[in-house]
């Protein structure tokens, strides 16, 4: 819930940042944005909370190791975390008329972002020998953007596709009997997700602008499969399969940018 009034707040400000530019307008022509741009941008990424369902009882609460019960249906918040997020961006504006921009941007940022936490079952038992975790090395968007342009400045609302490596992980490390080395690593991917936001883009020079965004990003759960082996165990426990289920994972993205646009052909 706190994520969710979070964007709320970001995207209100940059309504209300919005307003008074408007007020100021002169006939300054949206064409000054016109063409292709490259640049790069750097900020920080938070967020990340997911809800990891444990369906096939991997883990366990027990008195004594000779009375432990599997627990299925046990829920694990991972947490949140938050990351510095840089890269690159390429782009293209198109001016529909004296005010109006339309566009497409490409971004790829490195995002060494990762949130985990032990179940209160592991915690229980073997000392906090399982991790749940989200994590992701980078992250992609490819977003439409609309603008409005008031005097040196282009304010712009933004949404499109975004792209990861991240992924959804149960991860237990456990060291001794009954469980064995490093039993599980199960992992779901998050791969594809959505993305939406806004912005203010100012013109410093013909060629030079710098702009301050905001990106909510969210990428669906997924349900995955571990393979859990008892090596210490003699042959005691069989191997066996577990599924677990991950629910949504939310991100907010807050970063600067500076962009060089590429003079247009004359005509």
């Amino acid at each position: 819930m706190l994520q969710y009034q979070r964007s709320s707040c970001y995207l209100t400000a940059l309504f209300f940042l919005a307003a008074p530019l408007s007020a100021l307008a002169e006939d300054a022509p949206a064409s000054k944005w016109n063409g292709i741009y490259i640049g790069g941008s750097a900020g920080v990424g938070f967020g990340g909370n997911s809800n990891s369902l444990d369906l096939g009882g991997f883990n366990y609460f027990c008195d004594d190791r000779d009375t432990c019960k599997s627990v299925p249906g046990e829920v694990t918040d991972v947490g949140t975390d938050s990351a510095f997020i840089g890269g690159g961006q390429v782009g293209y504006n198109y001016a529909l008329s004296n005010r109006w921009v339309v566009g497409i941007e490409a971004d790829l940022s490195a995002f060494d972002f990762s949130a985990s936490r032990t179940p209160a079952s592991s915690k229980a038992d073997w000392g906090a020998d399982t991790l749940v975790i989200v994590e992701m090395e980078w992250l992609a968007t490819v977003r439409g953007r609309v603008g409005y342009a008031v005097d040196q400045w282009l304010i712009y609302g933004t949404g499109g596709v975004a792209f990861n490596d991240g992924q959804y992980r149960n991860y237990d490390f456990c060291k001794e009997f009954p469980c064995g080395s490093g039993l599980m690593d199960a992992r779901g991917d998050m791969d594809v997700g959505w993305t939406v936001g806004g912005g203010v883009e100012l013109a410093l020079t013909s060629t030079l602008t710098a702009k301050a965004e905001y990106l909510f990003v969210r990428f669906d759960g997924q349900r995955y499969t571990g393979t859990a082996s008892f090596p210490e165990a003699g042959g005691k426990i069989p191997t066996e399969d577990y599924d677990f289920s991950a629910s949504p994972t939310d991100l907010n993205i807050i970063r600067l940018g500076l962009n060089y646009k590429f003079s247009e052909p004359a005509r």
